[in-house]
Order: C-alpha cells, then structure tokens, then sequence
C-alpha cells in the first residue's frame, strides 16, 4: 500500500511541474521581444535613457552605446523614451517591427515650448549667458550629486555614474565637472564625506 502511496504522490507532483512549466512558456509567448538604438541630435548613443512601454511595467534603460532590448507584451502599443533636457519621445509600435531607432533633438525641446530651435538657442546665449549643452550638463552635474549623496550608488565608478547621469564619456564629465563647480568629482565626493571605491 505504500508504494502505490508513493507512486501517485510522484506523478502528482510530476504533473503539478509539468503544468507550471507549462504556464511560464505560455505567459513567454504573449510577450514578443524589441530592441533599438536610442542617440541625441548629433548622433551620439543617448547613455542611460529610459525606455517604457506605456500602460506596463515593462522598461529598460540604454546601455554605453544607446542599445536598448526589452519584453513586451504583444498588445502593447506605445513606448515612451526620456532623456534629460529632451521631451520624452513616444513611438507607435507597429505589428511585427522588434527594431526602433530613435534620435533625440534640441528642437524637441524648442517644440515643446512653442519655439523655434534658433529662438531658444540665442534665448540660452543672450538670456542665460550659455549654450543649451552647457545647460543640459547642469541638470547631469546636479544629478551625479544626488546620485552621490545615496549610499547605493557609492559602490559605483565614476564612470559609471557619468554615464548614468548622461555624460556620453567620462572625460567630458570630468571636464564639465571641473567648468562647473571648480573642483574635480572625486574633491567634491571627499567633501560631503562620502567616498567612491
């Protein structure tokens, strides 16, 4: 009696798994896969952008070379691209398309607000006495220092929070870095008593 006990306690199980296994390739089939490039307007990789798929919790973020990959349900219609100092990009999916290559612009922002790309870049010159990059690398200093500030991201290289802050290459940080606050990333991480290994 117990081994019968033991056989159909063994194929339960074994069926039980079967239909688990089953589930998960069923739930993996309702999901299809895309990926694409994601670069700013002079055709540098946009490093860090968000990307979502509108109505899901499905998002990624651009890698060092702007490449995004991601599951997406087969319903989904919309993807939703931000990067800072560029108004979010929304891109219709289409049936049967897994590539999309996105280029961010200035104009995005100048379409935003109403304004010409000429407008806006001779507001930035003549009203805040500097180009719109130097404006946009303001909002990336300010958020490497946020970054900084949390004790998750201090396992990080600078690189690594360079690029996740926008800066497309670590020299172009620290360049920006040093115009911009007069000291280097890791004089300032020193004096708010962090340290960055």
């Amino acid at each position: 009696m117990r081994k019968i006990y033991d056989f159909r306690r063994a194929t339960v199980s074994m069926l039980c798994i079967l239909l688990f296994l089953l589930c998960g390739v069923t739930a993996t089939a309702q999901n299809r896969e895309i990926g694409g490039t994601v670069l700013d307007e002079t055709g540098q990789p946009a490093i860090g952008a968000t990307v979502v798929v509108k109505g899901t919790n499905s998002m990624t973020i651009t890698g060092l070379d702007g490449q995004f990959k991601l599951s997406v349900p087969k319903d989904a219609v919309q993807l939703e691209i931000s990067y800072v100092g560029y108004e979010t990009a929304k891109i219709t999916l289409g049936r049967g398309k897994n590539v999309y290559n996105v280029k961010l612009k200035v104009a995005d922002l100048a379409a935003m607000i109403g304004a010409s790309a000429h407008t806006l870049s001779y507001l930035f010159n003549q009203h805040l006495n500097r180009n719109y990059y130097d404006y946009i690398n303001d909002y990336r200093i300010a958020e490497f220092k946020h970054l900084i500030a949390k004790d998750e991201y201090s396992k990080y290289t600078l690189g690594a929070l360079a690029e996740l802050c926008g800066f497309s290459s670590r020299a172009s940080f620290f360049r920006y870095f040093k115009k911009a606050t007069g000291i280097t990333p890791n004089e300032y991480i020193r004096s708010i008593g962090k340290t960055n290994e």
